[in-house]
């Protein structure tokens, strides 16, 4: 008898980039700095299942590769609505989804244009990462619920 495995399919969709400026583009970090800050990103968001938190360390962790005033994140299934800063006019806004799951929206914003390369570079970082974990506190509610039992001991 033949199994058949499933697979996970992390989608993160570019819902808008609205801005009307001319590129910019941040020299934040060279390229090793963006390497390790993408290796180490799965280490720092595995130590909460805290959404909040989650989201918080996310920011922490992408501010080091790209600039950006504001980070807002959305999540109405969960009642989520995280701002970390007052917005700016330029923005991006990502759908996030895994399995064909809607897991929120992730929207950056800054007085300069995001440029192509910071966009790829938001895509790389978010997808491999923050969904997953994403996913894990939204549809693993056992293992969220047995994580916050365990702060309170």
């Amino acid at each position: 008898m033949a199994t058949r495995s499933q697979t996970e399919t992390a989608q993160l969709s570019l819902v808008g980039k609205h801005s009307h400026a001319v590129a910019f583009t941040t020299p934040n970090a060279d390229i090793n700095q963006s390497e390790a800050t993408l290796s180490r990103l799965p280490t720092v968001l595995q130590t909460t299942l805290e959404l909040d938190d989650l989201i918080r360390l996310f920011q922490d962790e992408l501010q080091k590769i790209i600039a950006y005033d504001c980070l807002h994140y959305q999540y109405r299934d969960v009642l989520s609505d995280i701002n970390t800063a007052k917005r700016s006019h330029h923005n991006c806004t990502y759908r996030l989804e895994m399995n064909a799951v809607w897991l929120g929206e992730l929207t950056l914003t800054r007085g300069k244009k995001f440029s192509d390369k910071d966009t790829q570079l938001v895509e790389d970082f978010s997808i491999n990462s923050l969904i997953h974990y994403v996913t894990v506190y939204c549809t693993d509610k056992p293992s969220v619920l047995l994580y916050k039992i365990s702060l309170l001991v």
